[in-house]
């Protein structure tokens, strides 16, 4: 609807998504064009979209293939790499480099939706200690919305022989969901778990960290999309593929304050 005024007479539009439907998401690309056309309103436009990495590769293969110059990626993958670059949405980067094609990425908006810290127990219980005594991250949540919690940790991707457990429970300390796939190299070599839930009711959830085995000492990293957490770290906050040494990362100021970054923007550096 916005063709001819907020954007382009014309451009050139794919969709990857499942129901191949490109008018029915979110507002967010659009407003993301908007931008872009302001910036540089003589840019030739593909806007493309997908709700997979599958299908972002998908997307990735085409914009190659349309001999496109720029790629304006205003999304982050949680859980999709550990935050050094390494990954299969930062190899999307890679490829897209190596194509001649500058991919500019946000930074994310998880500053206070971030925590990281090295595996602490001082009580030996096997449950992560976020502070002194403290083994819960408390979240406040309203009634109906999603609590998608990320959880990685130091151990390469792919090969990981370290294994956390990640659980949430409700504000009566019941549990509700966990997270505890085998990080055993073989079955799910993957240093990464991912709870999702819909909350039936309001109020303060609490999320926990447990350690199943390790022979180290690791370093965690704890992102959830849509919540602040009680006990907040912005360094690292960064998610992939942001985090890829191949991609200009963008973090967000206000139009009036450009030299003051938004509490809410995600900072680096990468965990290496």
């Amino acid at each position: 609807a916005l063709l001819g005024t907020e954007l382009p007479s014309s451009v050139t539009t794919k969709s990857f998504s499942a129901d191949l439907d490109i008018q029915s998401g979110s507002k967010h690309g659009t407003g993301i064009a908007e931008i872009i056309y302001d910036i540089a309103p003589a840019a030739q436009f593909y806007l493309v979209n997908f709700d997979t990495t599958v299908e972002l590769g998908n997307a990735v293969d085409w914009l190659i293939a349309q001999g496109v110059h720029i790629i304006s990626h205003s999304v982050g993958w949680p859980g999709q790499g550990l935050g050094d670059g390494t990954g299969q949405v930062d190899d999307m980067v890679a490829k897209a480099t190596n194509a001649g094609i500058l991919w500019v990425n946000a930074a994310g908006n998880y500053a206070q939706k971030h925590w990281s810290g090295n595996w602490t127990d001082a009580d030996s219980d096997s449950w992560q200690e976020f502070q002194t005594t403290d083994e819960t991250q408390n979240i406040t949540v309203s009634t109906g919305q999603e609590i998608s919690v990320y959880l990685t940790w130091d151990d390469p991707w792919g090969s990981s022989n370290n294994d956390y457990d990640l659980y949430l429970y409700n504000s009566s300390m019941t549990l509700v969901v966990s997270s505890n796939n085998p990080q055993s190299g073989y079955y799910y070599p993957y240093p990464s778990e991912h709870i999702s839930y819909l909350a039936p009711t309001s109020g303060t959830y609490h999320i926990s960290i447990k350690k199943y085995s390790s022979n180290k000492v690791s370093k965690l990293n704890l992102l959830t999309a849509n919540h602040d957490l009680q006990y907040q770290v912005p360094a690292g906050s960064i998610a992939p593929p942001a985090d890829s040494p191949y991609a200009l990362s963008v973090g967000a100021v206000a139009w009036n304050t450009p030299t003051t970054l938004e509490t809410y923007s995600s900072q680096g550096p990468t965990i290496d």
